[in-house]
């Protein structure tokens, strides 16, 4: 029996601790992911973002000729590697996917990197914000040919926030493989590390916004525009380090935030932000580290989901923003640093558990409950902190896996992995990255 299918385990350079799939219609094969490493006789901290794309799973003939070696294992691996040598030919995959109804990843290739301080977060600017449409001047065209771009923000170790987007860098043959370059960066706080980043896109407005967090407890708004970007308002809501930051999907005007103090904050941005719209304190018994509004703004506008240290995802009804309501609580056996709520099943989270791993989390349909379904402990089971949803559903829509991006922090490892969704799989406390 097959509970999880481990296939890309790979070492960065620097430990590991972040993980985004692009949702850009067209790029979603597309992965990002954020390093940060001390160095400690120097007190110096780095970083570095990687740009991968997922790769086609071969067929078995190919993987047949790939472990008997000789001619056959060669040219099975020129045929991929052409394959992926340009846009076109990624958009005939595209089409030829379409046509069959669905495409298999079946690993990854690294396409560029840049070197940054140290990465704490990472988040591409969500499909139809403004950075993203073609008008905007200096950014490169996706491969799709639909005039959407890529854009990822990055809250970094210096106290900057940083635009890194998806450049089409053609080679003398006229092959294209897209690579990241730097397009923007402010000085967000002075003195203190950017520790997390949320986007909120608006095409309509032509503009859009970042909101981050930081090592000395404040916050910033940040303004995203043509000319860069610009902070609008920084102020001090927490006494401790401010490890989450995000923005009320339903209500643009509203901004959560969470921090080391244990408080869970909301601020509303059209009066004075620094004078909570509401503070919950008795609910976490330890610091507050990533906020997940739920992304379907129809089904779910009220939902909020929390982690914390204190190794509890709790679920929130904010309908009364001044006095929100703890729906559902569950504990998963390590601090929850990362919430990933699932693309196409609005019940299902993805949790990186820190020193326990990642977990799958299934929410009832009222939303009044909240267990565990799956849980997932990387090769070498050092701290989880990065893991993120693939966009698409692959090939059989039916099927409960999903993938899933995950990265272990001290071991610099990246895994991709089909995990189970829907409970009814038995689930092992711990898997190795293949077939169990």
């Amino acid at each position: 029996m097959t509970t999880f299918q481990g296939i890309e385990d790979s070492t960065l350079d620097y430990c590991a601790d972040a993980a985004e799939f692009c949702p850009v219609p067209g790029l979603t094969r597309l992965l990002a992911l954020g390093t940060y490493q001390l160095i400690e006789a120097e007190q110096r901290r780095v970083g570095r973002c990687y740009l991968l794309r997922l790769t086609p799973q071969r067929d078995s003939a190919a993987a047949e000729a790939e472990a008997a070696g000789g001619d056959g294992a060669a040219a099975a691996g020129e045929r991929a590697e052409q394959q992926h040598t340009s846009a076109a030919a990624g958009q005939e995959e595209e089409a030829e996917a379409e046509a069959s109804g669905g495409w298999t990843p079946g690993g990854v290739e690294r396409l560029s990197n840049v070197d940054v301080p140290g990465v704490f977060d990472i988040k591409w600017a969500p499909a139809g914000a403004a950075c993203c449409s073609s008008g905007r001047g200096g950014a490169a065209e996706a491969e799709d040919g639909r005039g959407q771009r890529a854009v990822l923000g990055a809250a970094l170790a210096d106290g900057s926030v940083r635009l890194l987007e998806v450049a089409d860098n053609t080679d003398e043959a006229g092959c294209s493989q897209p690579e990241l370059h730097e397009s923007a960066q402010v000085a967000a706080f002075s003195g203190a590390m950017a520790l997390s980043l949320d986007w909120q896109g608006n095409s309509e407005a032509g503009q859009d916004r970042i909101a981050t967090s930081s090592s000395a407890g404040t916050l910033a708004v940040i303004q995203v525009a043509e000319g860069g970007l610009t902070t609008l308002v920084e102020w001090e809501a927490h006494s401790l380090e401010a490890w989450c930051a995000a923005f009320h999907k339903s209500e643009p005007h509203f901004l959560f935030s969470g921090a080391d103090d244990c408080l869970f904050r909301g601020h509303d941005l059209r009066s004075d932000p620094a004078a909570p719209a509401f503070t919950d304190r008795r609910t976490h018994s330890a610091g507050v580290c990533t906020i997940s509004p739920h992304p379907d703004t129809t089904a779910q506008p009220y939902t909020v989901a929390t982690g914390s240290y204190d190794e509890s995802v709790r679920l929130w009804d904010v309908r009364n923003m001044a006095r929100p309501v703890m729906a559902a609580q569950v504990n998963t056996g390590g601090g929850n640093w990362r919430l990933r709520w699932h693309p196409h099943d609005p019940h299902v989270l993805l949790a990186a558990c820190m020193y326990n791993g990642f977990a799958v989390l299934r929410a009832d349909e009222p939303f009044s409950s909240l267990r565990v379904v799956a849980t997932y402990q990387s090769p070498n089971k050092h701290i989880g902190y990065g893991a993120d949803w693939w966009q698409e559903r692959g090939p059989a829509s039916s099927s409960p896996l999903s993938l899933a991006s995950t990265c272990s922090f001290y071991d610099k490892r990246h895994t991709l992995v089909w995990l189970p969704t829907d409970g009814e799989h038995p689930c092992a406390a711990e898997a190795e990255g293949t077939e169990a």
